[in-house]
């Protein structure tokens, strides 16, 4: 489905809101990249990093430098 997957009365959102949802976080918040996938339905770090890179062709790092006035990237490791 394109709006998402129906689960009882819940709706999950689908890859393009997930990953929009991802975007604000990076934009708006301090969260490590694996706590941003985490929050925002990707799953994992490596997973945020795949989907960035295969729709907007940037790395979470990238996006954060282009898009953010954060002097750096917080990770997990």
């Amino acid at each position: 489905m394109d709006e998402g997957v129906r689960l009882g009365t819940a709706q999950l959102p689908n890859g393009r809101q997930r990953l929009l949802r991802a975007r604000e976080l990076l934009e708006t918040t301090d969260l490590t990249v694996d706590h941003v996938a985490s929050h925002s339905g990707l799953g994992t770090g490596g997973s945020l990093r795949q989907h960035l890179s295969r729709h907007i062709d940037m790395t979470p790092a990238a996006y954060l430098s282009a898009f953010t006035h954060h002097p750096h990237l917080k990770t997990d490791r």
